[in-house]
């Protein structure tokens, strides 16, 4: 396995989609891939073990359909012929494969938080730069039978070539952000377009830096549209609600009795 990624076995997931792998399968490769996989191993769980990023073993590829397939099978005939859908779907869901749940958990959570590598696991070092964004394989789509891939935050070891090197397209339509999160500080990586660059407004490293600044600018404008010049006595407060005219509970009765004596 190991030997079959050295020499460039891998493939993206723009190969699979383009139907690339397809044109050298045979039944031999596929018997072969099988063979990589024990009796007692899952091949889909053998794929997630020697997936690096979003390059994944085409050897292993051929036996985790087969075995996808024969999970939807079993699904079918658990679930029996007058099931309905959801029916299926739960008995489908008993045949999960534990490190597939792992991985999609650890890229969504490292997506979330930027704390941990969503491929291998790891903690960001201190000071660490977060390569945003890149793919990951995070395993089979059951019923379809086709590779899952996820962005997701990744650290420098598990960050693909590309953002390490950052390789400029040809055409200059592709550029690539190395700056600082707008909250926390941390300095992230990730390629985007000439035309998303233009238009981009703020850098942050996960969902939560993004979260948590907004909110912030949300309370702070809050904060602002809340100060105001009382109209009775003329003194500045800070208001409880956007619109509150007077400071306290005398200043808005004198208001009353100005608008009763007017009328």
């Amino acid at each position: 396995m190991a030997e079959a990624m050295q020499h460039g076995a891998g493939v993206t997931e723009a190969e699979i989609r383009a139907g690339a792998v397809f044109g050298i399968r045979n039944t031999a490769d596929a018997a072969q891939g099988v063979t990589e996989v024990t009796e007692a191993e899952s091949a889909r769980a053998s794929l997630i073990r020697s997936r690096n990023g979003h390059r994944i073993n085409w050897r292993l590829l051929a036996a985790a359909r087969q075995e996808a397939a024969g999970q939807v099978k079993k699904a079918k005939e658990r679930a029996g012929k007058g099931a309905n859908i959801l029916e299926f779907l739960d008995a489908l869901f008993e045949y999960d494969v534990p490190e597939e749940k792992e991985a999609q958990r650890l890229a969504e959570e490292a997506r979330r938080t930027a704390e941990l590598c969503g491929q291998c696991g790891r903690a960001f070092g201190e000071g660490a730069a977060v390569y945003f964004a890149p793919k990951v394989y995070v395993g089979m789509a059951t019923l379809v039978r086709e590779p899952r891939f996820q962005s997701t935050a990744v650290c420098e070891g598990c960050a693909p070539k590309y953002l390490l090197e950052r390789e400029h397209d040809r055409t200059g339509w592709r550029m690539f952000i190395n700056e600082p999160c707008d909250t926390c500080g941390r300095q992230v990586v990730s390629r985007t377009t000439h035309g998303m660059w233009r238009l981009r407004r703020h850098v942050f490293c996960c969902a939560r830096c993004q979260w948590t600044h907004h909110n912030t600018a949300r309370n702070e404008r809050g904060v602002r549209a809340r100060e105001k010049v009382c109209e009775v006595c003329g003194e500045e407060f800070t208001a409880k609600r956007v619109d509150a005219k007077t400071c306290s509970p005398a200043c808005k009765q004198k208001a009353y009795r100005r608008r009763r004596a007017t009328n």
